[in-house]
């Protein structure tokens, strides 16, 4: 017993010191918890992150995909292009020749008419045809000479 104190003074002081010491555990035991649910927050939030770090390596993957069938679709498109281009020449080298070759066949048609009418007209009339023993032979290109990369004889017109 402390000396000089009042019995229920040592009373009191020993129910508050008792108070203080049920205090300070609660005060321990509150921020164990507190640690504890920090520590569950943490994993939870590792967890949280490391699903979505999954959803976008998934998603990389989709879009890694979907830029390789873009760059198919890419090439594909190009040759199309190209395809489309070389249709289009290709129609337009069809219609020029078609249309001088038309042209080339109706003149000559046009002479060989003339030659039995008039036959002295066609000098004047079709200029290049002109007689050689007899009968008329055009002045094309290859002027009734072999044609050197068949060795074949063709005539002009």
């Amino acid at each position: 017993l402390q000396q000089g104190l009042h019995p229920s003074h040592q009373i009191c002081r020993q129910r508050m010191a008792g108070i203080k010491n049920v205090l300070a555990s609660l005060n321990m035991l509150v921020f164990l918890l507190y640690i504890i649910l920090l520590v569950r927050l943490q994993f939870s939030e590792k967890e949280r992150v490391l699903a979505l770090n999954g959803q976008l390596n998934d998603a990389n993957e989709e879009l890694r995909q979907a830029n390789m069938q873009l760059e198919e679709y890419a090439k594909e498109s190009e040759k199309a292009a190209e395809t489309r281009e070389r249709n289009r020449l290709a129609r337009e080298i069809h219609d020029t020749l078609g249309h001088a070759l038309t042209g080339i066949i109706t003149g000559i048609e046009a002479c060989t008419a003339l030659m039995d009418v008039a036959p002295e007209a066609i000098p004047d009339r079709c200029p290049g045809v002109r007689p050689k023993r007899g009968k008329y032979q055009g002045h094309g290109i290859c002027q009734g000479r072999p044609v050197p990369e068949k060795g074949i004889y063709h005539p002009c017109i």
